[in-house]
């Protein structure tokens, strides 16, 4: 290690060729970091940790209200054609469940539908 003096009189040591080189590269640098931390007796985790619990519920409510929607819409379509077919009971039935489905989903213009097909 090389001391050089500067102009105002501090003294600084020369780092190394390689210091910029370890410092540039960010896998380099995770791996010191690394090797430190276990050197000072803690366990670094080889993986990153998992995906929080509150982002994985969100993206499953958001998939269950694309298929409670879907349903909304398929259970109208039936009622629709059971209507055609002269079949009411049935459809009272289909008509009943999208009517509940687009409550719970909180969808008024899909239960706007509902009212208009089972007039």
């Amino acid at each position: 290690m090389i001391q050089v003096r500067a102009c105002t009189g501090k003294t600084y040591a020369d780092l190394g060729s390689d210091f910029y080189a370890t410092r540039a590269d960010p896998a380099k640098e995770a791996q010191r970091l690394i090797a430190r931390l276990e050197a000072l007796g803690h366990k670094v985790p080889s993986h990153p940790p998992p995906e929080p619990l509150i982002t994985r519920t969100r993206l499953r409510w958001r998939s269950a209200g694309a298929v409670a929607l879907l349903a909304v819409w398929l259970s109208l379509l039936a009622a629709t054609c059971l209507i055609d077919s002269r079949r009411f009971p049935a459809a009272s039935a289909h008509l009943r469940t999208a009517a509940q489905l687009a409550r719970e989903t909180g969808r008024a213009e899909i239960g706007a539908w509902c009212l208009e097909t089972r007039a």
